[in-house]
């Protein structure tokens, strides 16, 4: 099952998945979790709504890498900005956001 458990939606069908923005929307519990991805630009933006309201949200650029991680019945998307910051948008078995900046 794939993380968000529904299929991208595609900015442009006819642009390749890297060079084009997917869109990936899951409910959990009430909270609507929205994350689009623009991984030629290095481009996240994760967006959460609870009750119809959108909450604080982020706008991040320069992001190095991005991968998935599944353990212990955890599974979260891991964001590198740079050497020194990280991005975590975990869906289980919570919704969990975490922004690290290590220096």
């Amino acid at each position: 099952m794939p993380f968000f458990e529904a299929e991208p939606e595609l900015l442009d069908p006819a642009v390749p998945g890297l060079y084009n923005t997917l869109t990936f929307v899951s409910v959990r519990g009430g909270l609507e979790v929205c994350c689009k991805i623009s991984p030629s630009y290095g481009h996240l933006t994760p967006r959460l709504k609870m009750a119809g309201e959108d909450l604080p949200n982020v706008d991040i650029g320069c992001v190095d890498r991005i991968r998935l991680e599944s353990r212990d019945g955890r599974e979260a998307l891991l964001a590198t900005i740079d050497r020194d910051n990280d991005f975590v948008l975990q869906l289980k078995p919570h919704v969990c956001v975490v922004w690290s900046n290590a220096a």
